[in-house]
C-alpha cells in the first residue's frame, strides 16, 4: 500500500532533516509570499522535510546557491507533491504554487534563474506528468514516518493519530502497544470524545517522556506503589510551569482530572501500567483573592465591562452604594454585553435571509449552465443569477471533476464570495441564528445542539413538531443519562422564526445528503461549503478561530448603541456559544436574586446554589468579594478611628460620601440575646405589611426611569430620600419580573397578565427622561 502524507496532521510531526539554520534560511522568505502561502508556510516547509527524509537527501550550501540544485529540488519536491500528498488535485496545486513561491525567493537570493513547471487547477499539466513519469526513489517506510495511524469511534468513523514523538522516544513496539489500548478505548465514545482522549493522551505522554528517557524506567516509575508520588511530581512541576506562563491555572487542572481518567480507563485497564496502591493525585485548584489593587481601583477599573465574556473588570462603584444598587450597575453593564452580541446576531440573520431569498429569486429566474458552455455575461446580476441557478441544479455535484467549482460558476478563486451569494450554510449563516436561539431559552446547550435531529431513523420529524398548544424543538444532552437525557422545549414566536431559518438555510444541503443516501440530513445543523461537502456540525468552533470574514464576524468586532469599539473587540474574542447562554443565566439571577429561576432557565431539573459558582463569572464574584471585605474592613477602620483626626486617611471612603456609606454599612451592637440569652420573645410574631399596586402606563414609564436611570440622575433628583429609595425599590421589584416572564418560558409564578405586558411595551416604547421629573438647582 502507498503511503500517503496527510497535511492535516503534519504539523505535529518533528522535523527530521531541516536544522534550525536550514528553516531559518526559508522563514527570511516567507514575508514575500502571498498570504495564503504565508498562512501555510510551517506545513510547506514539514511538506520538504517529509520529502527529504523519505528520499534520504539533505539539503547543503551548495543546495541554495546552485541554480541547477534549486531546479532539480523544485521539480522534484513538486512530483512529491502530486504523486505523495493525500487530497484534491486543488490542494496539491496550492501546496505546489506555495513551494515555487519560496524556491523562487531562494533563487532570487543565490542570484540565479529558476526554471519551474507549468501548474495548472483543473488538471495535472504536461509539465507536472512528465515529472510524474521519471519521480522515484520514495523510502516508503520512511515516508510511513509521516502517514499516522487509524482508529475507530463507535459509529466507525476513522480518526488519524500522530504517534511519532511517542514511537520516536519509547520505539515502534510500545508506540504499537499503546495505539492498541487507545484505539480499543476510543472505539467505545462518539469522534467528538475520541479527539478529546486523544489530546489528553498525548498530552500525558508528552509530560511521561520528560520524566523518563525509556519505556522500562517509565513503568519502574509508574509501579503500583510509586506511581502516585511521580504523577504527583508531574503535576506540580507543569501547573507551575503553566500559570508562570501566565495561563489559567484552573484549567490546567481540569485538564490533568481528564488525564487521569485517561490513565485509569485506558492505560490502567488495558494493562499497560499497573494500579496503583493510593488513589490517584486529582486535586481541586483554588483561586486565590487579590485584594491590592482590586476592582475598585479607579484607574484599572474605569470603563471596564462586568466580564461576563471577558476576564476583565468592572466598572468602578463606589464602596458607600448599597449592595443592589452595586448589582444593579452589575445587570446594565451585563446587558449591554448581551445587547451588543444579539443585536449584532439579529442584523447579520437578517443580511443571510435576504441573501437566501435572493439566491431563491435568482435560481428561478436563470438557466443552469452547462459543461462546456461559454457565457458572454450582460451584466453582474445575470452573472450571480446563473451562478445560483447552477449550483441550485447541481448541488455539490459539480460536473466539472477536473476543476475548481468556482471557476465553473464564473468565479475563479472566489469560494467566500461565492458562499456568500449562495447562501451556502457557513459558520456565518448558523452561528448567529444558534446565539439567538440560545439568548431566548439558556437551557439549551452545546451538547443539545449538536446532538440536534430534525428526522428520526424513519425519516420522520423528529426535532421540531407541533403539539397542541404550540412548537416544540426537542434533542438530548447526553450527559445527563439515558433516563433524563431528552429535553424538550417550547418555541416561543421569536424562536419560532429563528428555527424555521434554520431549516430554509440547510435545506438544499439537506436534499444533496438524503439525495447521497448519507444519514446525515437527519441532523438539524449541517454544515458546508462550496469546495466541502454537507456534514452534520460536529463541532462548536470558538469564533475567534473562524478565519473568513462575514457582515457577523465584522460587526461584532465594531462600536455598537451597546459598547464601545474596544470592549466590542473583547467580546469577539471571547464569545462562544457557552459563555452566552452562562451570560443569560447570570442576567435573569442579577435579575431575580434567584437561584430556582436561574436553574429553571438553564433547564437544570433540580435547583443547585453551587451553580451560582459555576455560571457566575470570576470577574463578579471577585468583584463582590473584593467589595464586602472592603466595605467591612472600612466599617471596622471607622468605629476604631471615629474620634480621630486621621480618620479620612485611614478608610476609602471621602467626607462627602462617608454619611452615605455608614447609613448602608455602618456595624451595630449584636442582638441581646447573642451575648445575654433570649432576652425578647423570638417566638412573637411579627406583623405582616400587605399591599397591592395598580398598574399602568404611566406608572410603568416612571419606573422604567428609576430602573434605567444612571446613579448620577438619581442624584439630581429634588425629592425626599425616601420617595426616591421607595421609587428605586419598586421599580427593580415590578420590572425586573415582567422582563423575566417575558424572556423565559419556564415561569410558572408571579405571572401577569396580557394586559400588564402590553402596557409594558408601550412604557418601554416612550421612556420618561430626567426632564420630566424635579431636579436641585
Amino acid at each position: 500500500m502507498t503511503n500517503l502524507i496527510n497535511t492535516k496532521i503534519l504539523s505535529q510531526f518533528p522535523f527530521k532533516v531541516l536544522s534550525e539554520p536550514q528553516r531559518a534560511t526559508f522563514e527570511e522568505h516567507k514575508l514575500s509570499c502571498t498570504d495564503k502561502a504565508q498562512k501555510s508556510y510551517s506545513l510547506v516547509l514539514k511538506i520538504l522535510d517529509a520529502y527529504l527524509y523519505s528520499t534520504e537527501q539533505y539539503l547543503t550550501l551548495k543546495s541554495f546557491n546552485s541554480g541547477s540544485e534549486i531546479d532539480r529540488y523544485l521539480s522534484s519536491v513538486i512530483g512529491f507533491i502530486y504523486e505523495r500528498l493525500d487530497g484534491s488535485l486543488i490542494h496539491k496545486y496550492n501546496y505546489s504554487t506555495y513551494m515555487v513561491q519560496v524556491f523562487v525567493h531562494v533563487a532570487e537570493k543565490a542570484n540565479v534563474e529558476l526554471t519551474f513547471p507549468v501548474l495548472s487547477k483543473v488538471k495535472v499539466h504536461t509539465d507536472v506528468q512528465k515529472i510524474l513519469d521519471s519521480f522515484s526513489g520514495v523510502n516508503d517506510e520512511k515516508l510511513g514516518f509521516f502517514s499516522g495511524w487509524l482508529l475507530e469511534d463507535n459509529t466507525g468513523n476513522k480518526i488519524s493519530v500522530e504517534f511519532s514523538f511517542i514511537r520516536e522516544a519509547y520505539g515502534d513496539k510500545v508506540a504499537e502497544q499503546l495505539f492498541s489500548a487507545l484505539s480499543r478505548f476510543c472505539r467505545k465514545v462518539k469522534e467528538q470524545t475520541a479527539q478529546s482522549h486523544i489530546k489528553h493522551f498525548k498530552g500525558l505522554f508528552k509530560y511521561f517522556i520528560k520524566l523518563a528517557d525509556d519505556f522500562p524506567t517509565l513503568r519502574q516509575y509508574l509501579q503500583s506503589s510509586l506511581a502516585v508520588k511521580y504523577l504527583s511530581v508531574i503535576f506540580n512541576i507543569e501547573l507551575k510551569s503553566h500559570i508562570e506562563k501566565g495561563l489559567d491555572g484552573s484549567a490546567f487542572v481540569k485538564a490533568w482530572s481528564t488525564k487521569m481518567s485517561i490513565y485509569r480507563e485506558c492505560l490502567i485497564t488495558y494493562s499497560i501500567f499497573d494500579e496503583p496502591i493510593f488513589s490517584l493525585p486529582v486535586p481541586r485548584f483554588r483561586q486565590a483573592i487579590t485584594l491590592s489593587g482590586s476592582h475598585n481601583s479607579m484607574e484599572k477599573s474605569e470603563g471596564c465591562s462586568s466580564g461576563i465574556f471577558n476576564h476583565k473588570l468592572l466598572t468602578k462603584i463606589p464602596l458607600e452604594r448599597t449592595d443592589k444598587q452595586a448589582i444593579k450597575e452589575v445587570l446594565k453593564d451585563v446587558r449591554r454585553d448581551i445587547g451588543h452580541v444579539i443585536s449584532t446576531s439579529k442584523r447579520a440573520s437578517e443580511i443571510n435571509y435576504r441573501r437566501l431569498k435572493r439566491f431563491e429569486q435568482y435560481a428561478a429566474i436563470a438557466a443552469p449552465k452547462e459543461l462546456g458552455d461559454v457565457i458572454d455575461y450582460d451584466s453582474i446580476v445575470q452573472k450571480q443569477a446563473i451562478a445560483c441557478a447552477t449550483f441550485s441544479h447541481f448541488l455539490w455535484g459539480q460536473p466539472a471533476k477536473s476543476g475548481g467549482y468556482s471557476t465553473f460558476l464564473g468565479y475563479r478563486d472566489q469560494t467566500e464570495y461565492l458562499n456568500k451569494i449562495l447562501s451556502i450554510p457557513t459558520y456565518h449563516i448558523l452561528y448567529p441564528l444558534l446565539l439567538l436561539l440560545v439568548h431566548e431559552h439558556p437551557k439549551i446547550t452545546e451538547s443539545w445542539l449538536l446532538n440536534w435531529r430534525f428526522y428520526d431513523d424513519g425519516g420522520k420529524p423528529l426535532g421540531y413538531v407541533k403539539v397542541k398548544d404550540g412548537w416544540v424543538i426537542r434533542s438530548v444532552k447526553k450527559r445527563r443519562g439515558p433516563v433524563n437525557a431528552e429535553q424538550i422545549v417550547k418555541l416561543n414566536d421569536t424562536s419560532k422564526v429563528i428555527v424555521e431559518r434554520i431549516i430554509k438555510h440547510t435545506k438544499l444541503a439537506r436534499e444533496f445528503l438524503k439525495r447521497q443516501g448519507n444519514n446525515d440530513y437527519q441532523y438539524m445543523l449541517l454544515i458546508a461549503s462550496l469546495e466541502k461537502l454537507p456534514a452534520k456540525l460536529k463541532g462548536i468552533t470558538n469564533l475567534k478561530k473562524i478565519t473568513s470574514s462575514s457582515v457577523f464576524t465584522r460587526s461584532l468586532s465594531l462600536r455598537s448603541s451597546h459598547v464601545s469599539k474596544e470592549r466590542a473587540q473583547e467580546v469577539a474574542n471571547m464569545l462562544t456559544i457557552s459563555r452566552l447562554r452562562s451570560s443569560s443565566g447570570v442576567e435573569v439571577f442579577l435579575k431575580t436574586n434567584s437561584v430556582k429561576k436561574m436553574c429553571e432557565a438553564l433547564g437544570h431539573k433540580e435547583e443547585r446554589a453551587d451553580l451560582v459558582n459555576r455560571y457566575l463569572p470570576l470577574p463578579i464574584l471577585k468583584y463582590f468579594k473584593d467589595r464586602w471585605i472592603r466595605v467591612f474592613q472600612n466599617a471596622i477602620v471607622y468605629e476604631a478611628m471615629k474620634e480621630s483626626k486621621h480618620l479620612h486617611k485611614a478608610i476609602d471612603i471621602s467626607p462627602d460620601a462617608l454619611e452615605e456609606f455608614l447609613e448602608n454599612h455602618r456595624l451595630y451592637s449584636m442582638h441581646g440575646h447573642v451575648k445575654d440569652g433570649n432576652v425578647f420573645n423570638i417566638n412573637e410574631a411579627k406583623p405582616k405589611q400587605d399591599g397591592s399596586i395598580v398598574l399602568s402606563t404611566p406608572l410603568l414609564r416612571i419606573l422604567f426611569f428609576f430602573f434605567e436611570a444612571t446613579s448620577e440622575e438619581i442624584e439630581r433628583l429634588d425629592y425626599v430620600v425616601e420617595t426616591i429609595n421607595t421609587w428605586e425599590e419598586l421599580s427593580t421589584l415590578i420590572i425586573t419580573q415582567l422582563e423575566y416572564q417575558l424572556t423565559s418560558n419556564d415561569v410558572t409564578s408571579e405571572s401577569f397578565e396580557e394586559e400588564v405586558l402590553d402596557m409594558y411595551q408601550e412604557a418601554k416604547a416612550n421612556p420618561l427622561t430626567i426632564s420630566n421629573f424635579r431636579v436641585r438647582g
